[in-house]
């Protein structure tokens, strides 16, 4: 059966406008799969063919206290308090989605490098309150979301940054 049954088309929109609206309750940034999250990114990236405006993307990983990434079974108490800092440090327009045992990544529309960097900074804040002295790092790469005809791994926003 249809889920949404032909008719008026003005009541089709209504009713599918409706099933496609958001829960309000929700805070801080949207999370998704990794494939969603590329379909978005996809997205994103035409859309900057038309606005030419900013659009930061973010990944982000937990290190060891020798530096090496955080992984298996005794990381996943970290990347748990990781993934709730930075939906809580991101804005409900913001889109994360895990990509790896300790790493996440993020797009922020209508961002620039600068406005992404203290983002960045925002969620390590958070996170060290929270993680304390356990010698786990969050580190960071920031780089703007190019537009599809230009796509180039070249450009990108000022060096990767590791927190301690």
């Amino acid at each position: 059966m249809e889920k949404f049954p032909a008719g008026r088309t003005e009541a089709g929109l209504s009713a599918i406008k409706r099933d496609l609206k958001e829960a309000p309750a929700e805070k801080g940034a949207y999370f998704c799969d990794y494939e969603t999250f590329k379909s978005l990114y996809r997205t994103q990236a035409r859309l900057l063919m038309r606005s030419g405006r900013a659009v930061a993307v973010a990944l982000l990983w937990l290190l060891d206290a020798k530096g090496r990434t955080l992984s298996g079974p005794a990381a996943a108490p970290a990347v748990r308090l990781l993934k709730r800092d930075i939906l809580l440090s991101l804005r409900r327009s913001d889109t994360v989605a895990a990509c790896g045992d300790a790493r996440f990544i993020a797009i922020l529309p209508l961002t620039d490098c600068r406005n992404a960097e203290r983002a960045m900074q925002r969620i390590a804040r958070r996170f060290e309150g929270d993680c304390g002295q356990g010698g786990i790092q969050i580190t960071y790469k920031l780089g703007p979301v190019e537009p599809l005809e230009k796509l180039n791994p070249g450009s990108a926003c000022p060096a990767a940054y590791r927190r301690s």
